[in-house]
């Protein structure tokens, strides 16, 4: 464990270097966050009753954060031509922000029948519930204007001047109302991310404020969290429940894992692949379920830390060639992002959270239709602007 905190501390300080100390580099926030959680977990892992981690999760997380600091500093290092310099469309974005508004109706209609639902005295947890699919829709809500409403906001605050501001300003309030009415302390990180992520883009956020603007964040997902627990534990005592429950338990659980033990191969790596056979009808196999089974020993969970697709289909082998990867990917798009190009800067403001959250689960590969869908739609003004298929202005330049 100590070795695996030095591992983190090393990649940080080599990252930090040759990031050109860019503290939002991928190597550099997935090092720090991993320290962090390992040595939070030897702090705190008696108190919540945990086991001590053993040899599978140490070999694992070292080979994932070494691979994919890698992949990462690799594709950071390396000179590439910068992709999509050509600006918004400020059309098109405009477009976007009348119809989110429009979208707004839809939300409270769903928050009006999570509220009437009556599942349990709590209208807090009647609010999770009915979000993650317990109600009489049985399904999980995942609107696809909730990914409008982020890609909006993303472009509106990276454009936002003395005339627009009000765009980001509206948007980021209608995400933090998804966020409540779901209840979900992801939405509440993501928001947090993308906008520490972009004002620092912009020159208004600097590094200590950057600190400053985390512990606020912290601070709002702790405040929901003790919502939803509806509990009189004390302040400290709700901290750790939060940190056994999040960060904590999800390590411990991934020494549950037996290594290359899924039922077909590269089930969970290549779930898009199963999903797209199977409604076509070329594969009779469904695709998982993107809801992880829930354990109850060593704790009761369902997450198993960003390294569960890859282990659960491939082993050790897996850790290690697709933390490559997913570090080559993000380390590209962050280096287009350091090169100008506005297309790179929004998308990976957009995913800079599947850094973030890596201690706790896996959100790339899991959710990569998601992931597409968004790419696809936060691309459109950027297209539109490039081959003037409006004939219109790029934003920049509008009066």
């Amino acid at each position: 464990m100590i070795s695996l905190i030095v591992i983190c501390l090393i990649i940080f300080i080599v990252g930090y270097y040759f990031s050109k100390r860019a503290i939002f580099s991928p190597a550099v926030v997935s090092s720090l966050l991993w320290g962090g959680t390992v040595l939070l977990y030897l702090l705190l892992y008696r108190e919540c009753a945990l086991p001590m981690l053993g040899h599978k999760f140490v070999m694992g997380a070292a080979l994932w954060i070494i691979s994919f600091a890698v992949g990462s500093l690799l594709l950071q290092t390396t000179k590439l031509k910068p992709i999509y310099s050509a600006e918004c469309s400020g059309s098109v974005m405009n477009f976007f922000f009348a119809l989110s508004l429009c979208c707004v109706p839809l939300l409270i209609e769903h928050l009006m029948s999570a509220l009437s639902s009556g599942l349990t005295s709590s209208w807090a947890y009647n609010l999770r519930l009915s979000a993650l699919g317990m109600n009489e829709q049985g399904e999980v809500y995942t609107p696809i204007y909730y990914y409008l409403w982020v890609a909006t906001y993303i472009l509106s605050l990276m454009k936002a001047d003395k005339k627009t501001w009000y765009q980001p300003v509206i948007m980021g309030l209608l995400l933090l109302l998804f966020a409540v009415v779901m209840m979900a302390k992801l939405n509440i990180l993501i928001f947090f991310v993308i906008t520490l992520f972009l004002l620092h883009y912009k020159g208004i956020l600097k590094i200590g404020q950057i600190v400053v603007g985390g512990a606020l964040m912290v601070g709002v997902m702790i405040l929901l969290f003790a919502i939803r627990q509806d509990s009189d534990t004390s302040v400290l005592e709700t901290i750790i429940d939060m940190v056994d429950i999040y960060a904590l338990r999800s390590c411990a659980a991934f020494e549950t894992l037996l290594p290359a033990s899924s039922a077909h191969w590269g089930e969970n790596v290549f779930r898009i692949v199963y999903a797209i056979k199977y409604k076509l009808g070329f594969s009779p196999i469904e695709p998982i379920e993107t809801m992880l089974p829930w354990i109850s020993e060593p704790a009761e969970t369902n997450t198993y830390t960003c390294m569960y697709p890859f282990y659960k289909d491939f082993g050790f082998a897996g850790i290690a060639i697709f933390g490559f990867l997913e570090g080559a990917v993000l380390g590209w798009l962050f280096r287009m992002h350091q090169k100008g190009s506005q297309y790179c800067t929004a998308l990976y403001a957009y995913l800079f959270y599947c850094v973030v959250m890596q201690f706790d689960s896996e959100l790339m590969v899991t959710i990569l239709s998601a992931h597409i869908k968004f790419a696809i739609m936060i691309w459109l003004p950027f297209v539109v602007s490039r081959y003037h298929l409006l004939d219109i202005r790029p934003l920049s330049r509008l009066k």
